[in-house]
């Protein structure tokens, strides 16, 4: 059954769907694991330099038998809202061109992680874009609903985000939504085979409620 919760959200069996002018927004189904493989293996080079070095098993369908059940699994219970993006019919003739079957495939993944209600009411915020996609607004897009929805309906007072100094693009991304730069996370995170220091940001609703 599906109940409809405001004309951009939906929710069907307790997961959330997000709809934008130009995508919808909506956890994994059962039976996905290959369109989840499909959006790392054509992402694998383009993405290596801001992930952790996977090995070869990861880009397989054996390692993610089970993948969309557990993010289905952690989304009904609030621990975490892994969002895989995709396109609309018609709604970006340029960017459906890059798929056989554009509308049905993963272009893009945003995430909230390491939710905690009260007494912290945050989050921490995850994305990553197919790059046949890049430079047509559609993260920002993407991330904007997420944000909605993190503020509007579950209530949450901060989300932080961390890049890495040398990604523009995400600096570009979330100095745009109106993130601000607290400072420098030092070695923190394995990436790529280094220990890399992370720009730490957040940003705050402002329209927060005591429930």
């Amino acid at each position: 059954m599906t109940k409809t919760v405001r004309s951009w959200l939906h929710v069907e069996n307790g997961l959330p769907h997000l709809e934008t002018e130009r995508m919808q927004l909506r956890i994994a189904r059962a039976g996905e694991a290959g369109k989840i493989v499909r959006y790392l293996i054509r992402n694998r080079a383009h993405l290596q330099p801001w992930e952790p070095k996977r090995d070869d098993f990861y880009f397989t369908e054996a390692a993610w038998i089970g993948g969309p059940e557990r993010d289905q699994k952690e989304a009904q219970t609030g621990i975490a809202y892994r969002f895989r993006m995709l396109l609309k019919p018609g709604a970006d003739p340029k960017a459906e061109v890059n798929f056989n079957c554009p509308t049905s495939e993963y272009i893009g993944t945003i995430s909230l992680r390491n939710i905690t209600p009260f007494p912290g009411y945050n989050a921490t915020l995850g994305y990553s874009l197919d790059h046949s996609v890049e430079g047509r607004g559609l993260m920002i897009e993407g991330v904007r609903s997420v944000l909605r929805f993190a503020f509007e309906h579950l209530n949450l007072r901060r989300v932080e985000a961390c890049f890495m100094p040398a990604n523009v693009r995400s600096e570009k991304l979330l100095l745009g939504l109106g993130f601000q730069v607290e400072g420098l996370l030092r070695s923190s995170l394995e990436v790529n085979g280094r220990w890399e220091d992370h720009c730490i940001s957040s940003l705050i609703n402002q329209n927060w409620r005591r429930s």
